[in-house]
């Protein structure tokens, strides 16, 4: 998914979700349910460098449900733009692994320090 959103590729963002896949930014206690079609199409129109990098994650799987759960930090045309928690659910379709929901945070303040250091230009 993070490679779809750093390509600005509908095609790779329809490969990593389900067709039922929904999403939810949640930021200074407001929640917004994004549709996977706004989010490919808000993706594919905002033409600015993404880098989202995740860390540590904790995953859990059972037959075919999984979840995971990491601390992640946002960039934008190279700057630092926000940190928070992504939380994915991805269910086995086929031999695929599909994210059917993410629900994350959107912080720009408190963030801790990545341990991957500064994004490499």
């Amino acid at each position: 998914m993070f490679d779809g959103m750093a390509a600005h590729s509908a095609e790779k963002l329809m490969a990593a979700t389900s067709d039922s896949a929904q999403f939810v930014a949640s930021t200074a206690g407001q929640s917004r349910l994004i549709t996977r079609e706004a989010f490919v199409k808000s993706n594919e129109n905002n033409k600015a460098a993404a880098l989202e990098r995740i860390w540590e994650p904790k995953v859990r799987i059972r037959g075919t449900i999984a979840d995971v759960w990491a601390e992640y930090d946002y960039h934008r045309d190279g700057k630092f733009d926000h940190c928070g928690i992504d939380a994915f659910q991805l269910v086995k379709e086929g031999a695929a692994w599909k994210i059917v929901s993410v629900i994350w945070t959107s912080e720009k303040e408190g963030c801790k320090p990545s341990p991957l250091g500064p994004p490499k230009s």
